[in-house]
């Protein structure tokens, strides 16, 4: 979950097709299923739904926060709003439900990015505007998980994953007969 245009999509299929696109089409849901191995005997499958980010699609956010089991929250590094946008999110989860065993994680997108405009080696226009400090201390805020990842570059993306995906099994009840899927949002 985050607000438009910041990678969430770019992120769910680079973890999926292992590809990066980078053409921006907005999103309203889309669900995708992967297993993920959290170690080295376990193997956990889950429902990604990439959710939509624009403000028009702001009232189905109390939908997604009731039914997720685990969340990954992005932020682009080079849009300050953005990470006020995901803090808007995380104290919404707390109106919402109980969040004490939800495991959640804040991803800083776009760390392929320089840090700033003196750079020489990019003509990009963007540049960072959110410290990993400023990231880390807004997760911390909240008691979740931080890492700072690439779409592009593949940095962080599978492991990011892992984390909330390992700490979804972790704190799940047994798994009922008709199988073990978790969601993550």
């Amino acid at each position: 979950m985050g607000t438009g245009a910041v990678g969430k999509s770019a992120v769910t299929l680079r973890l999926i097709t292992n590809l990066f696109h980078d053409n921006y089409d907005p999103t309203i849901e889309d669900y995708y299923r992967k297993d993920i191995s959290i170690n080295d005997e376990d193997l956990v499958s889950v429902t990604i739904i990439d959710t939509a980010g624009q403000e028009e699609y702001s009232h189905m956010r109390e939908q997604w926060i009731k039914q997720g089991e685990g969340f990954v929250l992005v932020y682009d590094i080079s849009n300050k709003k953005s990470l006020d946008y995901v803090e808007e999110i995380r104290q919404s989860m707390d109106t919402h439900r109980e969040m004490d065993k939800v495991p959640v994680m804040i991803i800083g997108n776009k760390c392929d990015l320089p840090d700033s405009a003196n750079d020489t080696t990019t003509e990009q226009k963007s540049f960072r505007k959110v410290t990993t400090e400023e990231g880390k201390a807004v997760a911390d805020k909240y008691n979740c998980f931080f890492k700072e990842v690439s779409a592009k570059d593949d940095i962080n993306i599978l492991e990011s994953f892992t984390v909330v995906a390992r700490e979804m099994k972790e704190n799940a009840p047994p798994p009922a007969k008709s199988g073990g899927f978790c969601t993550i949002l």
